[in-house]
């Protein structure tokens, strides 16, 4: 009779080791991608007085639904200027030149938010797999 044990204690100590690092990773490059659609989306913003471009806040989560990186304007009118330019996107744009992701005017986080929507959903998509391990 042939007996074998197998003791996988020093891999299942090693994969948590990489899952972590490999986390602490992806929670680094998310925050890599909200701080450059924050600097897109401040230069597409309309200015007049500077305070919605000052109103910026990064937050990024890792939480049970992935990693989530948000972007925030948080000063009340955001939203107003955000949405309800219209084809004229006033005078607070003026002298702004346009980036990758757009105009200046309205859609100011939206537009860069859709250009790289891809690398956002391409590390929540990484952390799913890796739970999948």
């Amino acid at each position: 009779m042939i007996n074998v044990k197998i003791d996988t204690r020093d891999f299942e100590r090693s994969l948590k080791k990489f899952d972590a690092k490999f986390n602490k990773a992806l929670v680094a490059s998310m925050e890599s991608n909200v701080l450059t659609l924050e600097k897109e989306a401040v230069l597409l913003s309309p200015f007049r007085t500077g305070e919605l471009e000052s109103s910026t806040k990064t937050e990024v989560r890792n939480n049970s639904e992935g990693i989530v990186g948000s972007v925030t304007f948080e000063v009340p009118y955001a939203a107003i200027r955000h949405n309800d330019l219209g084809s004229n996107p006033g005078p607070g744009t003026r002298g702004k030149s346009p980036t990758a992701y757009g105009v200046p005017g309205p859609n100011y986080l939206q537009n860069p938010g859709r250009g790289l929507g891809k690398d956002l959903t391409y590390h929540k998509n990484r952390k799913k797999e890796v739970k999948k391990i």
